[in-house]
């Protein structure tokens, strides 16, 4: 045999071996990439359903806020109301015939009052031990309200001659319009 034919036989068999070699074992290229492709699938399925809920929640969000349902609007309310209230506090006349009537009631409303300070001063605060401060703070507001409560029939008046003037029902009036709805 020439020796240009032997060269090329040995060449030509050692191109075949590792096409051998390469179809006898495991692809792992090919496992990677159905790996890989596997959580960029659901990835994409995650995202896709996440803004489909997104434009769900925005529909609603735009249909709520539309005017037909500006009765979840505060603002509307105020509007509403506030001529209402207004009117309301316009009617009412503390004359001395209407101070004799809402009397009884301002001071049963002082009464209540201070009962309930009194309740709350007297209670010890949470995670106290009740220890001789606390001893002394239900003291000091016992000793207030047992010298307020004689008193209450007086302040009852007072109350209703600050009702009865004008500077009041502004006010009120005033304190309307000022406490808008927070969002």
């Amino acid at each position: 045999m020439p020796p240009d034919s032997e060269g090329a036989t040995l060449d030509a068999s050692a191109d075949a071996a590792p096409a051998t070699n390469r179809h006898r074992g495991f692809d792992w290229r090919l496992l990677i990439g159905v790996l890989l492709l596997a959580p960029a699938a659901a990835g994409t399925w995650w995202t896709i359903e996440g803004l489909e809920q997104r434009r769900v929640l925005r529909t609603e969000l735009a249909e709520i806020s539309h005017a037909r349902y500006g009765l979840l609007n505060p603002d509307r309310w105020v509007e509403k109301i506030l001529p209402i209230l207004n009117a309301q506090v316009d009617a009412l006349d503390w004359k001395a015939k209407d101070q004799k009537n809402l009397r009884p009631t301002v001071v049963n409303a002082l009464y209540r009052l201070l009962d309930d300070i009194k309740t709350k001063m007297s209670t010890p605060p949470a995670g106290s031990s009740g220890g001789l401060l606390s001893q002394g703070n239900a003291m000091m507001a016992n000793m207030m309200i047992g010298a307020l409560k004689p008193h209450v029939p007086e302040y009852a008046d007072i109350v209703l001659a600050e009702m009865a003037r004008p500077e009041t029902k502004q006010g009120a009036r005033n304190a309307r319009v000022s406490a808008r709805p927070c969002r």
